[in-house]
Formats: C-alpha cells, structure tokens, sequence
C-alpha cells in the first residue's frame, strides 16, 4: 500500500510538471493530457504493466517530461519486470537532468530488484536439490548469496550442494567460509562443521587403534582313507574268477570223460562203472561246477566293491589356520 502511495505521488508531480512545463513543439498536449489520464487511472486500478506502456507513450510524446521515465520504471518495478523496470531506472539516471530527489530513490529500487533476481536464483536452487542436481544447486546458491550478503543461510546450502555433488576441495571452501563468519549471524554453524567434518582428512591420532589378531588354532586335516581294501577285494575278486574258471573248465574236461564211461554197450549195460561209482561221481563233477560258479559270484561280487571304493570319496574336511592377514579356511572332499 505504501508504495503504491508513493508511484501515486509521482504520478501527481508528473502531472504537475506537465502543467508548468511548456510542452514541446512535437508534443500534443490533448494527447499527452489524455495519456496521463489513462496512465493514471491504470495505476491506480494496479494494472502496472499497462500503466508503464502508457508512461513511455507520453515519454516518447514529451521528452520533457522526464518525470514519466521513473514512473514508467516504477510501474514496471511494481507489476514484477525486473529486468525491465532495472532498464528504465538506469535510463533515468543517465539523464543530464535527472533530478536528484528522484535519483535518490531509484537506489533502492534497483537494490530491491537485486534482491529479486537473487529470490528468484534461490527458488531455483532449491528445485535444483530436490532434482538431485547439486551441481546447478550450488552454482545458484552462489549467485543469489552473492547478491544477498544478508542471507548467510545460502552460504551454508551452497557448501552442502557442492559437498553433495562430490566437489571435496570447494565443498570445504565454502563450509570454512561460512565457519568464518560472526557466529551470531551465521546460526547454522553445528551443522557446517559437522558435514566439513566429513569431508575433512583424519589425523592418525583420530583414527582407531586396530585389535590384535585373535590366535586361531589350526586344525590338522585328516588324511583320505587308504584305497587298500579296495585294490585288495579287486585282486581277490580277479583271483577268485580266474581259479572258478580255470576250475570251471577242468570240471568240463572229467564231465567229458565221465560221460564217456557211462556210454551202455550193445547189450545195453554200462561196462566202465558200477552203479555206486558213477553216482558218486556225478556228484563230486557237480560240485565242482557249483564251486566254480560260486568262485566266479564271489569274484563279481569283489569287483563290485572294490569298484564302490575306488569310486566312492570321503566326507569333507574343513581346517581352519592362520595367517599375516587373518585366517585360512581349507575344505577338502
């Protein structure tokens, strides 16, 4: 409300002055009276950015009227067009005849429009964390504490930006910088030092003594079990089918014979053996071929678990022994 006030008094001079000043010879003063009019009444009604284009009309109208150039710039200031309302105030007082009241105002002005962009720069900035862009954070944090000495927060959101972006050596510039000022104006100071604390290198007297190795006993791994037995039931079963095939194969021969004997003659009788005697016989030959089948079973049974054994590995063993580093840990299967 104030400024609007004050923009509503410079309108008032500027309509002052056009009652004093002689008008121009370019200017038409039903025009120039008209615009002022219209400009007036946009101001008022807080359509800024209609009441400056109006305001440079009547300046191009009557360049004599330097009065509507700083209302002109204040009605842009007011309807937020920075970089605008920073060209008009600029423009003012680069007159030959800039008057000195006005000029005193238009200071401030320009440092509120500073203040503005530097608003604007941290508003972008802190979009820029939430992103996860800390590189562009900490640039614009930069650029608005610049322009604001009287925001020290920034300083500190700066650091932590560029500590977040993974630049060590700037994010500890910055962290000391912001340490560095008068603490009552900087309230942020714990946190600062403890994210630089993060970042700064450790002496050997804060870094932790590392225990001794605890002592391990080793284990001793017990030797695989012999494959004697193995090769011993292999033999035996190699023993066994070569006597029950070399048995097997004599029998044969006497079963030959035997047979032989107890051919009948033409008259029909057995004239070699007795009845007792080729009974007898005929039972010793079978019990030969028994053993010898029995010798062969045996033998394939031997080559059976021998083959197992061979085959078969004994259950894992683990061991456990030290080390420069530590300890070993041996499996074996």
């Amino acid at each position: 409300m104030m400024a609007n006030k004050v923009a509503a008094a410079a309108v008032v001079a500027c309509a002052l002055v056009f009652a004093a000043a002689p008008a121009a010879e370019a200017a038409n003063p039903r025009v120039v009276a008209a615009l002022v009019a219209a400009a007036e009444k946009e101001f008022d009604a807080g359509n800024f950015a209609r009441a400056a284009d109006l305001f440079l009309e009547i300046w191009k109208q009557d360049k004599a009227q330097i009065v509507v150039l700083y209302n002109a710039a204040r009605a842009a200031h007011l309807a937020g067009q920075v970089d605008r309302a920073e060209d008009l105030y600029r423009e003012y007082l680069a007159l030959p005849n800039a008057d000195a009241a006005i000029t005193a105002k238009i200071q401030p002005h320009l440092q509120d429009l500073a203040n503005r962009r530097a608003d604007a720069k941290a508003e972008a900035a802190a979009k820029a964390e939430t992103t996860g862009n800390f590189a562009l954070a900490a640039q614009l944090w930069g650029d608005a504490a610049a322009a604001r000495p009287d925001k020290p927060a920034w300083q500190l959101r700066r650091a932590r930006a560029l500590h977040l972006a993974g630049d060590k050596a700037a994010a500890l510039a910055a962290y000391d910088q912001y340490l560095a000022r008068d603490p009552d104006k900087a309230s942020g100071q714990g946190d600062a030092a403890k994210w630089r604390a993060e970042l700064a290198p450790k002496s050997l007297d804060d870094m932790p003594v590392p225990k001794d190795p605890e002592v391990v006993r080793p284990v001793k791994v017990a030797e695989p079990p012999s494959k004697l037995p193995a090769y011993a039931l292999l033999g035996g079963g190699a023993a066994a089918a070569l006597g029950g095939l070399g048995l097997y194969l004599a029998t044969q021969g006497d079963v030959a014979q035997f047979e032989k004997d107890t051919q009948p003659g033409a008259d029909g009788k057995v004239a070699g053996l007795s009845y007792s005697e080729a009974n007898s016989e005929r039972a010793r030959l079978n019990g030969r071929i028994y053993a010898s089948w029995a010798l062969g079973g045996a033998s394939a049974l031997a080559a059976v678990a021998g083959a197992w054994l061979l085959a078969s590995r004994p259950a894992g063993k683990v061991a456990v022994g030290p080390t420069g580093s530590g300890v070993l840990l041996a499996v074996r299967f």
